[in-house]
């Protein structure tokens, strides 16, 4: 019986694989050893060999590596042998049948019953050590992609990607559209009046990077408030805001069924809801007048603040 495993220069602990560079030739060492039945007497002749197999077929890595009597160092194992191994990148199928593999055969010589028939054997299997039955093959993870270009656009950019075979926006419905121009340039051009946040995804197969990109001026979707909409409690301090991202550099908000107490210039107000005495649900309404790199304009948002008990309030009436 034998064991084997790869030196730690190509072996993938975290994904457990032997890795293999993605062009040329990756050199490495193997290790083995082998077993002797308990109270075996005869000459010991074992040659082993280091192959490849995969949907591509089978092809030898290794010279012969000899084991012979004397390498029997201590009960019933031999010592551990090393042998140089060899693998193109053209040789991996690359498809998930990549294995790494040892045979071996031995020299029978006046050796006991059934085993009589003195001369080499077939070539026998053996399990791989490593902790792992079987030592898969793969290429070694690839570099991760990149994005370099702008985090918002008010009408197109363009964004060089590198390292990637796909290349995707993300959340981009009726907001903006993703052109490739080739050579790892891709445009990023806004619909119409659409706004919002998007992420450019760049992916190899192995590893995949993102990017945020904000789209225009913000929406009065775009105010977020800390409730995650929940309906409000009357008289409660809550946070509203709008994602920073969206580059703007003059705020003013002004709010009804509310007060400002904090954030007034920026991008996050705090704000505490009035009293609602009433037994029906009351309109809290912020609005945001704000310049920014695309320009300025007015936006408003409605939320509800559950009653306090009390009457239904008018309709018309601001509480």
């Amino acid at each position: 019986m034998a064991s084997y495993g790869v030196d730690n220069s190509v072996w993938n602990s975290t994904g457990k694989f032997v890795q293999i560079k993605r062009t040329g030739t990756t050199t490495f060492q193997t290790g083995m050893f082998f077993f002797q039945p308990v109270n075996f007497t005869r000459p010991i002749k074992i040659e082993a060999v280091v192959y490849l197999e995969s949907s591509l077929g089978i092809t030898d890595i290794s010279d012969t590596l000899k084991f012979t009597s004397s390498d029997i160092i201590s009960g019933d194992a031999t010592n551990t042998k090393f042998i140089n191994c060899s693998i193109q990148s053209n040789q991996l199928a690359d498809n998930g049948t990549d294995r790494l593999k040892l045979k071996y055969r031995y020299y029978k010589d006046q050796y006991p019953f059934p085993d009589y028939n003195d001369g080499w054997t077939e070539m026998y299997g053996a399990p791989g050590s490593n902790n792992y039955s079987i030592l898969h093959v793969r290429f070694e993870p690839g570099p991760l992609p990149t994005i370099n270009g702008p985090t918002s656009i008010c009408s197109e950019e363009i964004y060089t990607v590198a390292n990637a075979t796909t290349v995707t926006l993300e959340g981009a419905n009726n907001t903006a559209t993703l052109t490739d121009l080739g050579g790892g340039q891709y445009k990023v051009s806004k619909i119409g009046n659409g706004s919002g946040k998007i992420v450019l995804v760049a992916d190899n197969g192995q590893n995949n990077v993102s990017q945020t990109i904000y789209v225009g001026n913000p929406s009065s979707g775009d105010i977020k408030d800390s409730a995650n909409g929940i309906t409000l409690q009357p008289s409660t301090i809550y946070q509203f805001y709008v994602d920073s991202g969206f580059n703007l550099n003059s705020f003013n908000w002004s709010v009804i069924g509310g007060t400002i107490i904090s954030g007034q210039n920026s991008n996050v107000i705090t704000v505490r809801t009035d009293q609602n005495p009433h037994t029906a649900d009351n309109n809290l309404s912020i609005t945001l007048n704000y310049v920014g790199e695309c320009g300025s304009k007015i936006i408003n948002a409605n939320r509800w603040v559950a009653p306090g008990g009390g009457d239904i309030p008018n309709p018309g009436e601001i509480l």
